[in-house]
């Protein structure tokens, strides 16, 4: 064709001609144990034509296809699959209405994560996204303190749900999962295999904290190996800097107002240009004060960190490590690669890095040692924190021959590295399991399950799970069941 003259071929003209012939399908995919409401993102796949179409929030999509006979075979997660045949002919239109039948309970996902917290008041919010085509009928929490009796509160909102765990005191391990029901009555619950599988928190004392508003004498601001002649540590109120029309340096601390002053590396005045006070020829060192963690189970440590990279240098890295024994050696907690203009707030449990001890310490290593170029990192909102549980661990060196009552000792050695043994005693003769999780709930292993007599036992774990590897250091928990009785206790394993 040459509609438009002068040579120019007509593409529209052109395309109009290929597709004069095709037929419409329009195709809608309702819910048909839920008033044929409608599904959106189903997905339908035109089997003939290879090609897979997604509805919309109104339950349907329109496609173009040439004549033919074709199957079409409409999916979603919730729903049993289901196949139909359309004939479509030329320049013609056909409309299907496909029905799907519900086959399981709410979708539950982006649960809010806790590992820790300093507040004994509460309450604590767990929410989650809880998303079904026949409707969100009942949301559910569970929680349990100390592994007592499973509680639970209703969970409201929509599509965000949320609960309400109660306030609890310092030493508690909390656990909780979630269960829902959609308006068919199918449930589902998260994690997947819960209640025997959940998530736990921990109620903690706060052993140092500072969002870098008063003065901080106790921070190292450099160290005698540091190299760096310029972006060296300080704390500030960061004037923001921009290369290329990017967020170089940030503008604001991390700390909710009134708050502004955090640990960056070089600070310079308002309008400055972004090299000037930026990580240069080496590295730049934050030391924290060194801190007392040999009374925990287990300890936590959380922190906001900014981490930017500009210019010709992008191999650049930012390293976050602790040290157990007032900064002779270190450990690696994170090496950050990825560069964000934002903060990013940062939880970790320090136990399955390193043993707990009387002398712990943090340092927050910048460096440009690569190609030159911008580097800018910051530090806020630094805490620490311990928890130790309310019951102390049975004490093996009392274990009480003549006492016929059911025990669970605490394992010989905990914490252990390649072995540990676990003593326990039943007042009767029955079935007996013992049990070994990690601290989401999963269970890593089943150490014994069969019959005992009355009397005195023991069970020896090698640290491996289930398939015969090497579990990681951290905190796990063993749990005894026989018969009424039940009782667990806690294992750290060293790195």
């Amino acid at each position: 064709d040459n509609v438009f003259g002068a040579g120019m071929v007509d593409a529209y003209a052109a395309v109009e001609r290929v597709v004069i012939d095709f037929g419409e399908l329009e195709v809608f995919v309702g819910n048909a144990s839920f008033g044929e409401a409608p599904i959106a993102g189903a997905t339908v796949h035109v089997v003939e034509e290879d090609r897979t179409f997604e509805t919309a929030n109104n339950g349907t999509f329109t496609a173009l296809l040439p004549p033919g006979i074709y199957t079409l075979v409409a999916s979603h997660p919730s729903f049993a699959s289901t196949e139909v045949i359309v004939s479509l002919g030329p320049g013609g239109s056909v409309e299907s209405r496909i029905l799907l039948t519900d086959n399981a309970g709410p979708d539950i996902g982006d649960v809010s994560s806790w590992k820790s917290t300093p507040d004994q008041v509460g309450p604590y919010p767990i929410s989650a996204l809880i998303e079904d085509g026949s409707h969100v009928a009942a949301a559910e929490l569970f929680y349990r303190v100390d592994e007592s009796a499973w509680q639970s509160v209703p969970m409201t909102g929509g599509p965000i749900f949320t609960g309400y765990v109660p306030g609890q005191p310092f030493g508690t391990a909390v656990d909780v999962y979630i269960r829902a029901e959609d308006g068919v009555g199918f449930q589902s619950v998260y994690p997947a295999n819960a209640p025997d599988e959940y998530q736990t928190f921990f109620v903690t004392e706060l052993v140092y904290a500072t969002d870098v508003e008063e003065e901080t004498p106790e921070w190292s601001l450099g160290t005698s190996g540091d190299q760096a002649t310029a972006g060296i540590w300080e704390p500030a109120d960061p004037n923001a800097t921009y290369y290329g029309g990017e967020l170089v340096q940030m503008e604001d601390d991390h700390t909710e107002d009134p708050g502004s002053i955090c640990f960056v590396t070089g600070n310079s005045p308002p309008g400055a240009e972004p090299g000037d006070n930026d990580v240069d020829a080496g590295c730049t060192t934050l030391v924290s004060p060194i801190l007392d963690l040999s009374h925990a189970e287990l300890a936590f440590v959380r922190y906001s960190r900014w981490f930017m990279l500009a210019g010709s240098n992008w191999d650049e890295e930012f390293a976050v490590e602790v040290s157990n024994d007032g900064g002779d050696h270190w450990t690696e907690l994170e090496v950050v690669s990825e560069f964000l203009p934002q903060w990013i707030d940062v939880s970790l449990e320090l136990s399955s890095h390193v043993e707990l001890t009387s002398q712990m310490q943090f340092r927050f290593v910048a460096c440009d040692e690569a190609a030159p170029g911008l580097v800018e990192c910051g530090v806020d909102d630094f805490m620490v924190e311990a928890f130790a549980s309310r019951s102390s661990d049975f004490d093996p060196e009392t274990w009480d021959e003549n006492d016929v009552s059911d025990q669970l000792s605490a394992g010989v050695p905990n914490p252990m590295r390649s072995q540990t043994t676990i003593r326990f005693r039943l007042s009767n003769a029955g079935k007996a399991r013992i049990d070994l999780f990690d601290t989401t709930g999963r269970r890593v292993r089943r150490l014994f399950e069969g019959d005992l007599t009355a009397g005195g036992h023991e069970v020896q774990w090698d640290g491996r799970d289930e398939q015969g590897r090497e579990v990681g250091a951290g905190v796990y928990f063993y749990r005894l069941q026989a018969g009424a009785f039940e009782q667990s206790r806690r294992l750290q394993v060293l790195p």
